[in-house]
């Protein structure tokens, strides 16, 4: 978990970069890399965590987090034309990107929970103990 965080803050600091540098031709494609970069390797992070926390249906698990993975970037798409919309500048909503990716990071930070934090795991994917014959 603790290289996923460090990756979602890489990924905040992409965006305030690409807002930085995007007003020019290079930068602007030097930051589409580097946004394309890390989320890239993001994914595969993100996935395995899915599928051992959910041992017992990984396909199932799989399913749902590429749903869920698209309807933030739906989600996304919909609040930067809101906000465009309302008057944001095209420059700042890198920026907003930030902040919903922090507001992520944060909502992770707070989980305590879990089997694989913790170091406990989860019932499917406990060995069976053997038992002794009586």
């Amino acid at each position: 978990m603790g290289s996923l965080r460090v990756l979602i803050a890489v990924l905040a600091a992409a965006l305030v970069l690409f807002a930085v540098i995007a007003s020019v031709r290079a930068g602007a494609v030097v930051g589409v890399f580097a946004l394309g970069a890390v989320a890239f390797a993001l994914v595969p992070g993100l996935q395995t965590r899915v599928v051992v926390a959910a041992a017992g249906a990984p396909t199932l698990a799989v399913a749902v987090y590429t749903s869920i993975f698209n309807l933030g970037i739906s989600a996304g798409a919909w609040l930067g034309g809101r906000a465009l919309s309302a008057g944001v500048a095209l420059g700042a909503l890198p920026l907003l990107g930030a902040v919903g990716v922090l507001g992520g990071l944060a909502v992770s930070a707070l989980h305590r929970g879990g089997g694989l934090q913790s170091g406990r795991r989860s019932p499917a994917t406990r060995r069976p103990t053997r038992r002794r014959a009586s």
